[in-house]
């Protein structure tokens, strides 16, 4: 499910399918290991890497 969602933000930008299959796994795998790195995908999707990267560095502060 979690490579589905990348797929379908990365490679297809069907940004609004992939939030539907993301939250999906997180309601049926709260605890996966994979659980970070898909609420990560989720608070990226549709961003730019530039726009990112500004609000880690904004976290830090």
């Amino acid at each position: 499910m979690m490579m589905a969602g990348f797929i379908l933000a990365n490679e297809l930008n069907k940004t609004e399918e992939a939030k539907v299959i993301y939250e999906e796994f997180l309601k049926k795998y709260p605890d996966n290991q994979l659980a970070g790195s898909v609420k990560l995908e989720l608070e990226s999707i549709g961003k730019s890497p530039e726009e990112i990267l500004q609000k880690k560095i904004e976290s830090k502060n």
